[in-house]
C-alpha cells in the first residue's frame, strides 16, 4: 500500500505495521512449536545423516549429541524469525490472509503516516 502502512489481523487482534505483527508472533509463539520449526529447518537444509552405520535425522543427531548448541540454534532461529515474518507481512495484499507458524494473519487497508 503506497503511501501508508498495512495493518494485520492475527487471531482477531489488530496490529499497525509489519514489525508489531511480527513482535507479536515472535514472542507468542510457544517453545515446543518453535523447536518443531527449528526441526524441520534442520532437517530440509541438512537431510539425513548417517552416524555409525545409522541414518538419522540431522535435527535429531544435533540435539542427541549436543544439546546445548542445539537450545542455542532453537534461540537464534527465534531471534531471526522476526525480519523474515516481517518481509513475509510487508509482501501480503490487501484481504489476503496467511497460516503462519499456528496464527491466522490478515492484512487489512492500513493508515496514513
Amino acid at each position: 500500500m503506497t503511501g501508508g502502512k498495512m495493518k494485520y489481523l492475527i487471531n482477531d487482534k489488530e496490529f499497525s505495521g509489519a514489525e508489531c505483527a511480527a513482535a507479536y508472533i515472535t514472542e507468542a509463539i510457544d517453545y515446543d512449536n518453535l523447536t518443531a520449526l527449528y526441526q524441520e529447518r534442520l532437517d530440509t537444509v541438512y537431510g539425513e545423516i548417517d552416524v555409525c552405520g545409522y541414518t538419522k535425522s540431522a535435527s535429531f543427531a544435533l540435539e542427541r549429541a549436543d544439546p546445548a548448541a542445539f537450545r542455542r540454534g532453537v534461540t537464534d532461529f527465534k531471534e531471526t524469525m522476526r525480519p523474515r515474518l516481517v518481509s513475509l507481512f510487508e509482501s501480503m495484499d490487501i484481504d489476503n490472509e496467511e497460516f503462519c507458524h499456528g496464527f491466522i494473519v490478515v492484512a487489512l487497508a492500513g493508515y496514513r503516516c
